[in-house]
Formats: structure tokens, sequence, C-alpha cells
């Protein structure tokens, strides 16, 4: 959906918990990572405005609201 996004510390953060408790790509880093999601079409945009902040995002993906994980600090990788 247009207007859906997460930034990338929390999205690879998602994923290496979910991979861990999965069994599945673990060894996946954070470069590998997104690779993969841009190979599947979805956008990483550096400057990203949310309201009065602009933040690095992957736009047009989302986490289910009942994901919770730690922030991974960003990084220009993601």
């Amino acid at each position: 959906e247009q207007g859906e996004y997460v930034e990338p510390g929390t999205l690879f953060g998602a994923f290496t918990m979910w991979a861990e408790n999965v069994r599945e790509g673990s060894r996946m880093n954070a470069t590998e990572f997104k690779d993969e999601l841009q190979r599947r079409s979805y956008t990483y945009k550096k400057s990203y405005r949310v309201g009065a902040k602009v933040v690095r995002a992957w736009v047009g993906i989302k986490l289910k609201a009942s994901t919770t994980v730690p922030q991974i600090p960003d990084d220009d990788a993601l």
C-alpha cells in the first residue's frame, strides 16, 4: 500500500529474528538482505519524508502489528 514503510534497521532486525526462529537465511548479512529486497522489486529510499522528519526507509512494505523487534542501528549498507 502507498505510504507504508519500514526503517531498514527495524526490517533487518525482524528478518534476523524470523530467520533464527525458522532457521532459514539466518546467515544473510545486511547487504545481502538489501540486495534480495531490491531483486524482489521493493524500493529503498535514502530520504523518505514521514511527517516532519526524513528517514531512510523501505517503501511499500510493513511489519505485522504484532511484530516487536529491537532496532538495529541504521547503516548505509541497509
